[in-house]
């Protein structure tokens, strides 16, 4: 390497450097072809020219191109190099970055260090880093940081071996007596990335540290650098992110710096969002912990809505309507996220008091500032969504805080009352249109008369979700007419737009409500609608059309094919108009579109198949565009674009959202209309398939699975009942093969637990909808997983850890508010805190609910998998779950430790081998030695579902069962007698499911085993006693099976000496006929029993028999067939 070629290829950089394009592009092409034939020298002369020229733009720019020969990519040449050369590159970077002062030439080459670090061994740099922090001065620091930020990504477990060296490096440079308030903002960060790759138990050393960064934000607040202050946040909302337990000591000490931070005026609103963000951040992720502080929400929440009271005192309506369903990042939209994610995260009663005390004192209807009881109905129209379990039984005292808001003479607080109510409507129905049905109703009412549009169309608007959310319809009939004439009357009369549109939705929402009873109303609203869409032009009008679009389809939808079918063809010709015009997303109307088509489908059913050749083209085609998103951010500060799209509270795009009503059309289509679908089924398999890992929106990824297997079925019936061009058996097994491992490697990467159990309950889906037409072979990827997947759902790690360690207790808390903030605590011993409070512990358990019930489905939703293996393949099967899968689940049924769920689903998965072993004794025998006393044992544990499956399990053995099972029958059904008994009285509460399941398993040992039971007439008695069962529709049709058996058989003990039970099943019969307790076939049954019943009594005394029938339902039932 001479020095001619040194200047030669400085000469190159300059070329490279060149705002002359054809330059520039020579250059490259001479760098590329030098590059890949001497990679060693270009590399070295990279280096001596960072060392040696003059100008830094140059040094910098070596530097970057150095480290793209060492990053995979186009130029990646560090394998290449010698051994010498990487050795040289080695030595000449730490010597460099050991005496450069200029900063953007120091970071480019510890850029490259770091690149080095990841592709090869080097020891030497941690030693290399501790020397220099012997150093004293400020540019060594720098370096030192900078590389031990970088560094974290790449040598972690290297840097962990150091660990006290590093902390100390940490504490040093976070220290007050660090000069350096530059060095001291680069500490937090060097920190952060750093405590991120350290495990839960790692991190807890580096909590001394916290003291000092807290100390560092008071001192950036003082002196209002507002900078460095919003990225020191950052790097706590980093740490908050991945470790909250880093801040469990020290949470009332932040909450002090957080109310220095909001009422400082030297920082800007940005930053203030960003330190709020860090408090929303530690609520999300350590909600038990957080919910033991009522401090914490006395602190937070307060700020949050003054926010609130901050605006201008005197902005008008239409401004303040304006600025609030602005869809862009102003204070509104800030504060509704902040309560928003508040009241998702902390769901405790014993926080209820707190939030309850702190909106009523905002909502004081004789307070004279108006902006007040504004944020007051913000703060209870926000946080309801996430605390509406909790908060349910506050709702009349909620309600009653703000209906007296509706008087008020200001127009604001009139408006924000109403979206209030609105949102209350739909959180809390029925229980807010029972109770306050006339009050509500009369407010709206006034406020439609208003002469201020912007209250006319909120309050039209609150309608819509008044009706739509009420179940008990015949609360509002009284009011039908009267809010259909308001709305004709405001949409004829009104020039707003907004008040045109909600108005429609007013129609739309009472013909939900009415349902078959708003035939008479539809003639003329199908005129008036159609006048709409056909005559009302300009782009301005596109929201007015879609809402009359989707009013005119919900009518349909109330009045039936009969009377919409020709408006419905009108309206698909219509749409698809629209789309061949040029209509696009941009365009309000376009979502209703779709919407459209799913709503005519739901009427039309099997008669919508005609469209299908002029929708689906146009739906197939949307899904090939690029599903790539990238959210607009060049309107966003620093502080929003990581507020709204850091954290997960994803803008919502207009690509996300089109494919979601994609894909809810696809799902509609094939569930509307089943196996006619499937000429379609193959080519929508292969356009939707990729988007079970869409991201962005898990609606699309719900849709996607929903219907995947509706898919699948459409084929295999169309396959089974040789319809015309039906695909043949090998293509079914390439597609049950294509969606079922698509299923199950989106499974693997879903972070969502609920998508998870979808999945399972997809895959479970594909395999009964087979019905054996899958070559067992083809099953092979499925087998195979099946134990990851098992893993999957019983993993206690899907119950996501808050982060928070135990040692936290609410003494430390007193001490820390007592101590006027000081930071004695960080030398307190962590102890795990064993003395909480029953109230905590009942909290813990409403934070884990929702969490453990997804757990507990997904566990179940796992035995059905089985049961589908099993009922389809046993032979096949059976070897490999008792070499694979028999040890895992008997364990269960034996520990100590298993919960309830995991037991039912391991007494479900065994009732299962039972059920489809095809009364192979061996397998009955064995297995009833394996698990038979777990199932006696389970019917008395307090949870019906296990309860539910032991019962059925002893059915199944009842009826697979040979001699074997001859001394197991009694005792048995009297432990089913004795499960009955004690769930059906008064005083029990018991579960009906429970009660029913174990009346159909007696039923079954009455059939099957009836010489194997003592006393059996006694036991005939007690359980046609038991009848009739009316709730479960599933158990039900196996009980009246058995119940019409018996007679049909003349079974002594059923029928009675003298025929004396007649009257008794009569009774039972006349409940059950004309229900979805029995089949066609079951109902054909009884009639014909019944029948023969009347021809032995005579119609005479047959009808004085049904008189003495007490239930009047089941006796106008019987008075009808005589």
């Amino acid at each position: 390497m001479s020095n001619n070629e040194i200047e030669e290829i400085e000469s190159l950089l300059h070329l490279l450097m060149s705002s002359n394009n054809e330059e520039r592009m020579k250059a490259e092409k001479t760098f590329q072809n030098g590059l890949a034939e001497y990679p060693d020298l270009i590399s070295k002369c990279l280096v001596e020219i960072t060392a040696n020229s003059n100008e830094e733009k140059i040094q910098a720019f070596s530097m970057i191109l150095l480290r793209q020969t060492i990053v995979p990519g186009p130029n990646f040449k560090w394998d290449k190099y010698s051994k010498e050369t990487q050795l040289f590159i080695k030595k000449s970077l730490l010597e460099l970055v050991a005496n450069v002062t200029a900063p953007y030439l120091r970071n480019r080459i510890c850029d490259a260090i770091t690149a080095i670090s990841q592709r090869s061994e080097w020891g030497e740099l941690i030693l290399f880093l501790i020397k220099l922090n012997e150093y004293n001065t400020s540019f060594h620091s720098a370096t030192l940081l900078y590389l031990l930020k970088e560094l974290s990504e790449t040598m972690m477990d290297e840097l962990k071996n150091e660990s006290k060296k590093i902390l100390e490096i940490f504490l040093k440079f976070s220290d007050p007596e660090c000069k350096s308030i530059e060095l001291r903002c680069f500490t937090v960060k060097a920190l952060s990335s750093f405590i991120i790759k350290l495990s839960k138990n790692e991190s807890t050393h580096f909590k001394i540290c916290l003291p000092n960064i807290l100390e560092l934000i008071l001192t950036l607040i003082k002196q209002g650098l507002d900078h460095e202050l919003e990225e020191c946040f950052k790097s706590l909302i980093l740490i908050a992110d991945f470790r909250p337990n880093f801040y469990n000591k020290e949470i009332i000490n932040i909450l002090e710096v957080m109310k220095m931070t909001m009422s400082s005026k030297e920082i800007g609103e940005g930053t203030k969002f960003i330190s709020l963000e860090f408090l929303i951040i530690l609520t999300e992720k350590a909600p038990l912990l957080i919910s033991k502080i009522p401090i914490f929400l006395e602190t937070i929440l307060p700020i949050i809505l003054n926010l609130i009271i901050q605006i201008d005192s005197n902005i008008d309506i239409e401004t303040y309507c304006e600025q609030f369903t602005e869809h862009g990042y102003n204070s509104f939209a800030v504060v509704n996220n902040f309560i928003y994610r508040l009241g998702m995260s902390l769901k405790s009663k014993n926080l209820l008091v707190t939030i309850f005390n702190i909106i009523t004192d905002f909502l004081n209807v004789n307070e004279t500032d108006w902006r007040k009881p504004i944020a007051g109905l913000i703060a209870v129209s926000t946080i309801i969504f996430g605390c509406k379990r909790v908060m349910k039984d506050q709702v009349n005292d909620l309600i009653l805080l703000v209906l007296p808001f509706f008087e008020s003479e200001n127009a604001i607080i009139q408006y924000q009352t109403c979206l209030c109510i609105n949102k209350m409507a739909q959180v809390f129905s029925p229980t807010i249109q029972l109770g306050f049905h006339e009050q509500i109703v009369n407010s709206l009412f006034n406020l439609l008369d208003s002469k201020i549009s912007e209250l006319q169309s909120m309050s039209a608007s609150c309608f819509v979700s008044f009706l739509q959310e009420v179940s008990e319809t015949d609360i509002l009939e009284p009011y039908y007419e009267s809010i259909l004439i308001k709305a004709f009357d405001l949409i004829k009369s009104e020039t707003n737009l907004s008040v045109k549109e909600n108005c429609i939705s007013m129609i739309a929402a009472t013909a939900i409500s009415c349902e078959g009873n708003f035939g008479s109303y539809y003639d003329e609203l199908a005129i008036f609608l159609k006048d709409i869409l056909q005559n009302v032009n300009g782009s301005k009008y596109s929201l007015l059309k879609g809402k009359a679009l989707e009013c005119f389809c919900i009518i349909g939808i109330a009045v039936g094919k009969e009377m919409f079918e020709k408006d419905g063809i009108f309206l698909i010709r219509y749409t698809l108009e629209l789309l061949e015009n040029g209509v696009t997303y941009e365009d309000a109307i376009y979502v209703y579109i779709f919407q459209a088509w799913n709503k005519i489908c739901s009427v039309f059913k099997e008669s919508f198949f005609p469209f299908l050749s002029d929708i689906l083209p146009i739906l197939f085609e949307l899904c090939k565009r690029d599903t790539n998103i990238e959210f607009e951010k060049k309107n966003l500060n620093t502080s929003q674009v990581m507020l709204f799209n850091t954290q997960g509270f994803a803008l919502k795009n207009a690509i996300s959202e089109e494919f979601s009503l994609i894909m809810e059309n696809f799902y509609q289509f094939v569930d509307y209309l089943g196996v006619h679908y499937f000429p379609y089924s193959v080519e929508t398999m292969e356009s939707i398939i990729d988007f079970l890992d869409f991201e962005f929106d898990e609606n699309v990824r719900t849709a996607v699975s929903s219907t995947l297997p509706l898919l699948f079925k459409s084929l295999v019936t169309a396959y089974e009942e040789k319809f015309e061009n039906f695909v043949d058996l090998e293509t079914l097994n390439k597609i049950f093969n294509i969606i079922v491992e698509s299923l199950i490697a989106s499974t693997f990467q879903e972070k969502d637990l609920s998508m998870v159990g979808l999945n399972l309950q997809s895959i479970s889906d594909c395999l009964n909808f087979s019905n054996k037409l899958i070559d067992f072979s083809n099953l092979k990827f499925l087998v195979e997983e099946l134990d990851k997947l098992t893993e999957l759902s019983f993993s206690e790690n899907q119950l996501i850890d808050d982060g928070f360690d135990d040692e936290f207790n609410d003494q430390q808390l007193d001490e820390n508010e007592n101590s006027n903030n000081n930071n004695n605590n960080n030398e307190d011993d962590e102890e795990d805190d064993d003395d909480e409070d029953d109230d905590n512990g009942d909290d813990d358990l409403e934070f884990d609910e929702e969490l453990e019930k997804n757990r507990n489905e997904n566990i179940l939703l796992l035995s059905d998998i089985f049961e589908n293996l099993f009922k389809h393949y046993f032979k096949e099967f059976i070897e490999i779950f008792q070499e694979n899968f028999f040890n895992f689940f008997n364990e269960i049924l034996l520990s100590e430790n298993a919960t309830f769920i995991e037991r039912q689903s391991a007494i479900c998965v065994f009732d299962n081998v039972i059920e489809f072993c095809d009364k192979d004794q061996k397998v009955l025998e064995f297995y009833w030695k394996e698990y038979g006393q777990s199932l006696c044992d389970c019917l008395s544990l307090p949870h019906p579902g296990l309860q539910q499956a032991c019962a059925y399990g002893l059915g199944i053995f009842a009826i697979q069962s040979g001699d074997f099972f001859k001394k197991f029958a009694d005792p048995c059904i009297n432990l089913l007698h004795q499960l009955i008994q004690d769930n059906n009285n008064e005083q029990s509460n018991g579960d009906v499911i429970l009660v029913e399941n174990a009346i159909s398993a007696v039923g079954k040992f009455l059939q099957y085993q009836t010489n194997n039971i003592e006393n059996v007439g006694k036991h005939f008695d007690v359980w046609l006693n038991y009848l009739p069962v009316l709730v479960d529709t599933v158990e039900s049709k196996q009980t009246y099976d058995l119940l019409c058996l018996f007679i049909e058989n003349e079974n002594k003990f059923i029928i009675g000496e003298n025929n004396e039970n007649f009257p008794q099943i009569i009774n039972i019969f006349g409940q059950i006929l004309d229900t979805e307790l029995i089949n066609d076939g079951l109902s054909q049954r009884i009639l014909n029993i019944i029948q023969q019943i009347i021809n032995a009594f005579g119609v005479q005394d047959f009808s004085q028999l049904i008189q003495g029938i007490k239930n009047e339902n089941a006796k106008l039932k019987l008075q009808k067939l005589i």
